[in-house]
Parts: C-alpha cells; sequence; structure tokens
C-alpha cells in the first residue's frame, strides 16, 4: 500500500496534467458543441430572412399586378356605365388612377353640402382628388383622414370645377347656388356661345383633376338677368347626391407637378 502510495507522490505532477489535459479536451469538446448550434442557428436565421425578403418582394409585385389588374377592371367598369347611357365621349387620359369607395355619410343642407366617403390616406387617397358617381361628376376631396375622407359636392359654392358643353370648345365653370342646393350654376360661359335647354355639360379638361369630356351634367334652364343683363344658366347634375353610394377617387400623379407650376406663375 505505501508503495502505491509513494508512486503517486513521485508522479504526482504527471496526473495533476493529466487530470487538467482532461478538463481542456472536455471544454474543447464543449465549445465546439455551442459553435457548432451557433453557426447551425446563424445558418437558420439567414434563411428564414432570406425567405422572408424574398415573400416580402413577391408580394410587393403580386399586390402591384391586382393594383394594375383593378385599375384596369375600374376603367372598363366606367367605360361600359357611360358608354351604356349615351351621356359622353369621355378621355381618360394617360395617367389617371381610379380607386373605389363607398358614401358613409351624407349632409345636403345648408352651405355645408358633402359626403363622407370610407377610403383615406391609407388607401393612398389625396385631397383635391375628383370623386364621380355611376352617373357623373360628384365632387372633390377637400380632407383626408386615415380612414375616411370628406368630399364637397359639386352642388357646394364652395367648389367649382371646369366644365364646357359637349361638342364644343368654350369653357366655363360650376358654381352652387348658396339658398338652393338643387341649384347649380355655369358660370363665365362665353355670351357669343350658342346654348339652348337640354345640351350636355360635360368636364372641360383644363386641370388634372377629372379627365376631359366626363360627364357633368345638362342644361335646364337660361334666364336673363335684368341686373346684369347675362345669362343665367342652370344647369341639373346627371350625379344624385342624395342617393349616392359607390363612387370612384380620380386622381393623376403629375397634378401636384401642374399646381406647383401654375403657383409659382401667379
Amino acid at each position: 500500500m505505501w508503495a502505491i502510495i509513494r508512486f503517486f507522490v513521485r508522479t504526482k505532477e504527471f496526473w495533476t496534467y493529466a487530470v487538467f489535459l482532461l478538463v481542456a479536451l472536455n471544454m474543447i469538446r464543449t465549445n465546439r458543441k455551442i459553435s457548432g448550434y451557433r453557426i447551425q442557428r446563424f445558418g437558420t436565421e439567414t434563411a428564414a430572412l432570406f425567405h422572408q425578403k424574398i415573400g416580402f418582394v413577391h408580394r410587393y409585385l403580386h399586390l402591384q399586378e391586382e393594383n394594375r389588374l383593378l385599375q384596369q377592371q375600374n376603367k372598363a367598369l366606367l367605360n361600359k356605365i357611360y358608354r351604356q347611357k349615351h351621356i359622353a365621349d369621355f378621355d381618360f387620359l394617360p395617367g389617371f388612377l381610379f380607386k373605389t369607395g363607398r358614401s358613409v355619410f351624407l349632409n345636403n343642407r345648408g352651405l355645408r353640402r358633402f359626403i363622407i366617403i370610407d377610403a383615406g390616406s391609407n388607401d393612398s387617397i389625396q385631397p383635391d382628388s375628383g370623386v364621380i358617381g355611376l352617373r357623373g361628376v360628384a365632387g372633390i376631396i377637400t380632407a383626408t383622414g386615415k380612414h375616411f375622407s370628406k368630399v364637397m359636392l359639386l352642388n357646394n359654392p364652395g367648389i367649382s370645377i371646369n366644365v364646357k358643353l359637349k361638342n364644343q370648345p368654350y369653357q366655363a365653370y360650376t358654381e352652387g347656388d348658396e339658398n338652393d342646393s338643387r341649384k347649380i350654376y355655369l358660370r363665365d360661359f362665353p355670351e357669343e356661345a350658342t346654348v339652348k335647354e337640354g345640351d350636355t355639360v360635360v368636364t372641360g379638361g383644363l386641370s388634372l383633376i377629372f379627365p376631359k369630356n366626363f360627364p357633368v351634367g345638362i342644361v335646364k334652364t337660361i334666364l336673363r338677368n335684368p341686373a346684369t343683363g347675362k345669362r343665367e344658366i342652370l344647369i341639373e347634375p346627371f350625379e344624385k347626391f342624395n342617393t349616392l353610394t359607390r363612387v370612384f377617387i380620380v386622381n393623376h400623379p403629375m397634378k401636384k407637378a401642374l399646381d406647383s407650376i401654375i403657383n409659382d406663375v401667379q
């Protein structure tokens, strides 16, 4: 027994070295396992991130294609509706975009004649966009929230749009009557121009709010103002504001650029 004890005492450095060697080898093996796990985890996370980005790009391109198809369907629907009604030969100028919405609130009394539609800034709706119904021009967007927008109706005295008579070059603009929501006047129509009851009024195309030749209404009454001697031309809009439900929002990407130039000139 004493011989064994003396042997371990004489060789203690060797056994100490052996123990530390075993501990070191075990630590290296454990570290390799951890490093392998980290490498594997890094590879897995990288692959997942790559697939996520690829999926995002795919969805983005798919949404772009869906949006393009919806634009084509909206244009085709509008063409079909207005061609069948034989109202006007309007011209969808290149670049005009169309989105759909529905009226969720109406106020057609007093001076505040407007509707609220269920489309807002989250749907890329912007102020000064045109709004049309299934019969003709409805109004212009004056304010937007995230989910809703306010549309001033065509009979609101606070807005006016550029118009003309169908098949005539003379330009004019609309103006709502302050006291009667049923009346819309044709203003600045040249005295030398011929006009008669029943003539079709369409958009004039001098802005990028509405496409040219879009249906607005018909001439209902022509009177002579005794004070000024000028004609008072009353028009009846095609769109029935009190029953307005489905709408199309019209805008043009170059409208801001055009407005900027106009404001600089002024």
